[in-house]
């Protein structure tokens, strides 16, 4: 059984160094909010919508690597909150001096 001491979980929590998304250029921070958030909240995109000259392939590729690291974290974090419902609850006894 897995037993976690709740003091060193939140100092660790405290102490660990925030995520932060990666910093875009103009291109990639084009192709994340004219494009793919539209897409994301299910509405259409259309060829003739796009300013192709907004972004380059290299902003792309970025992109691809933007995305690459929120999933990274994403599933680090998805992992720590598993690993945490997995616990089981104990009861303890405490003593009152």
């Amino acid at each position: 059984m897995l037993k976690v001491d709740i003091t060193q979980l939140v100092a660790a929590i405290r102490t660990a160094t925030p995520f932060t998304l990666p910093e875009m250029n103009v291109g990639t921070q084009y192709i994340r909010d004219e494009i793919c958030i539209r897409l994301a909240n299910g509405n259409k995109v259309k060829f003739t919508d796009i300013d192709f000259s907004a972004f380059d392939l290299e902003n792309i590729d970025d992109f691809r690597d933007y995305l690459y690291e929120v999933s990274r974290v994403n599933y680090k974090s998805g992992t720590v909150v598993q690993s945490l419902r997995n616990i089981e609850p104990a009861a303890v006894s405490i003593i009152f001096v």
